[in-house]
Parts: C-alpha cells; sequence; structure tokens
C-alpha cells in the first residue's frame, strides 16, 4: 500500500486559488516573481524588468521612461568678443572725514579719544 500524497495548499497567501487540478494543455503554471503565487501562463505577464509576473503585479512601463533629452546650446552664437581681463583699481580708505566719526578713530571735536557716556546701552 502506497502512503498518502499530501494535498497542496489550494489557495496562496492573497486568497487565490494555485494548483487546481486539471490539465490544460499548453498552459502550464509559473510562479510569480514578485509575491511567489502559482497562476497559469495565460495569467502571467512578462514585466520590462524581465520578471514574470501575476496579473495583479504586473504594471506596465513608466512613460517617462521614454523622454530623452534635447541638445542645448549654451554657448552665443554670432559675434561674439572675449571678456577682458580683470582690472584691479587701488583705493585708499581715507582715515578720518570731517564730522564723521570711524570705528576705532578719534571722535572729531573730543582731545581725549574716549567714547562719550551715554553712547551705548548696557544690555546685560
Amino acid at each position: 500500500m502506497r502512503a498518502p500524497i499530501p494535498s497542496l495548499p489550494s489557495r496562496n497567501v492573497r486568497n487565490k486559488k494555485t494548483r487546481n487540478p486539471g490539465f490544460i494543455g499548453g498552459n502550464h503554471w509559473v510562479s510569480c516573481d514578485r509575491c511567489g503565487c502559482d497562476v497559469r501562463e495565460q495569467d502571467s505577464r512578462t514585466t520590462w524588468e524581465g520578471f514574470v509576473v501575476c496579473l495583479d503585479d504586473w504594471e506596465p512601463r513608466h512613460p517617462q521612461d521614454f523622454v530623452r533629452a534635447k541638445l542645448d546650446r549654451i554657448a552665443p552664437e554670432g559675434h561674439v568678443r572675449p571678456e577682458p581681463a580683470d582690472t584691479f583699481v587701488p583705493f585708499i580708505y581715507p582715515s578720518a572725514i570731517a564730522g564723521v566719526a570711524i570705528a576705532g578713530e578719534s571722535i572729531a571735536g573730543l582731545s581725549n579719544p574716549t567714547i562719550p557716556p551715554g553712547t551705548f546701552i548696557n544690555t546685560l
């Protein structure tokens, strides 16, 4: 007497029937590369990446994958002169201007170079 053949589960994770008995000529079983469920070949598709998937996991390739960039001409056309070389002009900063006080310099009208009281507010 033979040992009994264990029965295959009739439903997969998605509660779909799988591996039901019955012969369909030319329509073999394939396993989905994404979810692992067993489906008939007629119920499967091949993705653009080369995976064999069931109809629930199949999705078309996005149209933005086919967009190609256009050539961008960034160089100017026509009569173009080269950019002139940089010119540096020496500038001497004045140390004191009549009637204006400069930080760190003596204050106009005072013989003592100290800051007069009440100029700054103590914020401590």
